[in-house]
């Protein structure tokens, strides 16, 4: 019996790593207001307390381990995932959808051959909004729908 616990436990080594990661950036994902060092070191704490438990010869404590080790890596890789994300201006929330304003150079149009009469290509952000100065210098794709006899000059 006992050889058989320990056979299954090992089965699937890489889903001890997977799962808490992906736990981790879910939770990340939707509670960006959390701060990533105040679940990041009750993460790092419950880590250790696992890898220590799972040192040890008592039967209840090693049965504990695993459990504390999915939360600790969940809570660990939600922190790392916190921790890349750049905290969002102020403002960013009262903007409307898809609405930028930005000063473009075109650098290419691409041949039209739609019955839509839109002009499309690619364009260097040469000047952008407070929240969006990270834009400035990208290469972008652009579409717009010109008023009548009003193409842009390249």
């Amino acid at each position: 019996m006992e050889s058989r616990k320990a056979r299954l436990s090992l089965r699937a080594p890489l889903i001890w790593m997977l799962a808490p990661v992906i736990w981790g950036y879910i939770i990340g994902h939707f509670l960006p207001e959390l701060h990533p060092a105040t679940i990041g070191v009750p993460g790092l704490l419950i880590a250790l307390a696992a890898l220590s438990f799972a040192a040890s010869n008592r039967r209840l404590v090693r049965r504990v381990w695993p459990t504390l080790f999915l939360i600790g890596g969940t809570l660990l890789a939600s922190s790392y995932y916190l921790h890349r994300l750049e905290p969002l201006p102020k403002d960013w929330n009262e903007l409307p959808p898809r609405e930028a304003e930005l000063t473009l150079r075109i650098e290419r149009l691409f041949q039209q051959s739609n019955r839509y009469d839109r002009v499309t290509g690619l364009a260097r952000v040469q000047d952008a909004a407070p929240h969006l100065r990270d834009l400035v210098g990208h290469r972008i794709y652009f579409q717009l729908n010109p008023v009548q006899d009003e193409l842009p000059a390249v």
